[in-house]
């Protein structure tokens, strides 16, 4: 495993951290490939019972490493970075993005990947502009498989009665909760 992503079980939780020497989590090819081989083999482990994907405080990713995806691309560099993508999507456990800084680029189609959202309210300060929301860029490529993102979202509605919870934050990219993420 990559000493930038490491992973352990606390609680029946398995927790998946994100943290390069920069703090800011720039994500190459070998670091996804260890996210989803690592979210695959906790999904498989019968004492893990939900997921979590999390970064520094300073960012949870700001993207990819421009500079490695430059010189290696190809489609079946592409096609990896898709299908380590849907192995993250695929997983039967709830996986859950704890976002605190930054998601930027690929570090914010992680969070998308994963079924629930928190955001840290250092994030959801009213002077931020608001983007315009248009679901093209909104949306994960996986999240119109087989509807499965959506209905997720629509179990949260149906166990909360959140209205949010009916797919908003697909469709806006807006974070599911926001708490006080503890350190």
């Amino acid at each position: 495993m990559n000493k930038d992503v490491t992973s352990e079980i606390k609680n029946q939780t398995g927790i998946i951290t994100i943290n390069t020497a920069d703090g800011l989590n720039v994500i190459n090819r070998m670091m996804l490939s260890d996210i989803a081989e690592t979210i695959t083999a906790m999904d498989l482990n019968d004492a893990v019972k939900a997921i979590i994907i999390r970064g520094s405080d300073k960012a949870f990713s700001t993207g990819i490493d421009v500079n490695e995806f430059v010189e290696n691309i190809n489609a079946a560099v592409l096609e990896e970075m898709y299908e380590n993508f849907e192995k993250i999507a695929d997983v039967k456990k709830p996986v859950i993005a704890a976002v605190s800084g930054y998601a930027l680029g690929i570090g914010f189609e992680l969070a998308l990947a994963c079924d629930i959202i928190f955001a840290s309210e250092s994030l959801l300060r009213p002077s931020r502009p608001q983007p315009r929301h248009h679901p093209r860029f909104w949306r994960h490529p996986t999240s119109d498989r087989r509807g499965r993102q959506g209905q997720n979202h629509g179990n949260d509605f149906n166990r909360t009665g959140n209205e949010r919870a009916r797919g908003g934050t697909l469709r806006h990219g807006e974070p599911d909760h926001s708490v006080a993420l503890p350190v």
